[in-house]
């Protein structure tokens, strides 16, 4: 009679301790679901900041070396980064005038003038200013209309003077319609200038 009530307890212990062990396994598994599911990625979309884009002025190329007394183009390229412009002014393009001389482009008119492109035909002031080392544009579309993409605003001709390094600085604020700038209806959607340097060898 005793060892049948002890094989019974022997019984049920092991019948209570498999159960637990199959309970416990249970958990220890959810647990590894919740964290597999906590640290998965998942594609829920978030805003990723994009870099300010907006019209930009640049003078092509940026960089080169020429020797004095030789003669050579610069280009002022306009890009509108996909927008329409009506108008741009360059007021002003600095050089340094005792290194580099604009040459004269248009000879049948009184003072200097540079070439200006054909994406902004209507010229409304075209200056060169030799002894302050200025160069000042007014470009503007056609009425009603506007230009959209990357051309040639200007090129100007130069005659290397002297040796030195020859700097190129347009005068620009953000926002700004009273110094260069490239506008629509007025607003201006100017956002960068890119400048030059040149060296001039003996």
């Amino acid at each position: 009679m005793y060892k049948k009530i002890i094989f019974l307890v022997v019984l049920v212990a092991v019948v209570v301790a498999v159960l637990l062990s199959i309970v416990q396994m249970s958990g220890d598994k959810n647990k590894s679901k919740l964290s597999t599911n906590t640290n998965t990625p998942t594609n829920t979309p978030t805003n990723t900041p994009t870099p300010n884009s907006g019209a930009s002025l640049y003078l092509d190329p940026s960089e080169n070396t020429k020797k004095v007394g030789e003669t050579f183009n610069v280009d002022i390229v306009l890009d509108t980064a996909g927008m329409p412009i009506d108008g741009v002014d360059v007021y002003a393009l600095h050089y340094d005038p005792k290194i580099l001389q604009v040459i004269d482009d248009v000879s049948n008119q009184k003072g200097i003038q540079v070439t200006t492109g054909t994406i902004l035909p209507v010229n409304a002031a075209n200056i060169v200013d030799q002894s302050a080392g200025t160069i000042k544009l007014g470009l503007l579309s056609t009425g009603g209309t506007n230009y959209s993409g990357k051309g040639i605003l200007a090129t100007v001709h130069f005659k290397a003077l002297r040796a030195g390094t020859a700097s190129f600085v347009f005068d620009f604020s953000p926002g700004s319609t009273v110094d260069t700038n490239a506008a629509y209806q007025g607003k201006d959607q100017l956002t960068k200038v890119t400048g030059a340097a040149y060296i001039i060898e003996k």
